[in-house]
């Protein structure tokens, strides 16, 4: 697995382990998503980070950070780090389970 942090890929991570049906990926259409959303970290200007998901050339699925100030989905591709306006966040699935508020994401 490959995380992306300052345009660097790392291979060092944590992984979340929920129940499938805890949690669901959303399209991003605005803020309302990020009420719901599970923390992924923050920033190094202390800004919570959020976890996203992006399909890159219709054929990679590559799981990243969103930082809400970028309003991008930044992920590891091909040993860079690439930022992406169209993307899906993790968010809690309200309606079966409450999980974590927050995971350590670097």
């Amino acid at each position: 697995m490959y995380v992306s942090r300052v345009f660097v890929e790392y291979t060092n991570t944590q992984v979340l382990v929920a129940r499938h049906d805890a949690v669901k990926w959303v399209s991003f259409t605005g803020d309302d998503e990020f009420k719901h959303a599970l923390d992924g970290g923050v920033s190094d200007n202390r800004e919570t980070l959020y976890i996203g998901r992006v399909l890159i050339d219709d054929e990679f699925l590559s799981i990243g950070h969103i930082n809400p100030t970028h309003e991008a989905c930044l992920v590891p591709y091909k040993g860079k780090e690439v930022v992406c306006p169209v993307y899906e966040v993790l968010v809690y699935n309200k309606e079966k389970f409450a999980v974590q508020k927050s995971i350590n994401y670097l």
